[in-house]
């Protein structure tokens, strides 16, 4: 008997949705509903952090190798090659060409992003958003991607202004954490 109800429910939810002009991708169960709350933040040992979206899995990487320092964020229950995520990472140089990159800024200081179609996982279709930029003679990446089966070209619009909150929430320490 409930499940007519709740199959009845998300059809008409999805019905408004589409009459208000809702994108569909905010109905999606990884986006965050709240702001970034600072009792969420997610240290590296390296000294850079983020703000982990609540419902999101953690996994932090740190290696004597250079290129192995990365917070990878996920949600829960997911298995990271198939969801939405954002990775931070600390590079071990200043990338050689930036020649694909757009010029910007973020956090009030120069940077390089770049959204393009992603790499198919199994055949899913996903927008990849990557930004690089320095901090204190450090090098860092910030990586999104989340699943989009749409045929136009991916731009800035298609990541959630609630996932840009978070990705915002980064901050480097460069007296490393023990």
């Amino acid at each position: 008997m409930r499940k007519p109800a709740l199959i009845c429910a998300g059809i008409i939810a999805l019905a408004l949705a589409i009459l208000v002009g809702i994108p569909l991708w905010q109905l999606s169960y990884w986006i965050p509903h709240s702001r970034p709350n600072e009792s969420n933040r997610i240290f590296h040992p390296k000294g850079f952090s983020i703000i982990k979206p609540p419902k999101w899995t953690k996994h932090i990487m740190s290696s004597d190798e250079p290129h192995i320092q990365t917070i990878s964020l996920y949600p829960e229950g997911r298995q990271p090659k198939h969801s939405p995520g954002i990775s931070v990472g600390l590079l071990e140089h200043k990338p050689e060409s930036l020649g694909s990159y757009t010029e910007t800024t973020f956090q009030g200081a120069p940077a390089f992003h770049k959204v393009y179609p992603g790499l198919s996982h199994e055949t899913k279709a996903y927008v990849e958003f990557s930004l690089l930029f320095e901090r204190s003679g450090h090098w860092f990446g910030i990586h999104y991607a989340k699943p989009d089966d749409s045929s136009k070209p991916p731009s800035l619009k298609d990541i959630p202004s609630r996932i840009l909150e978070y990705l915002d929430t980064f901050r480097f320490d460069s007296s490393p954490r023990s």
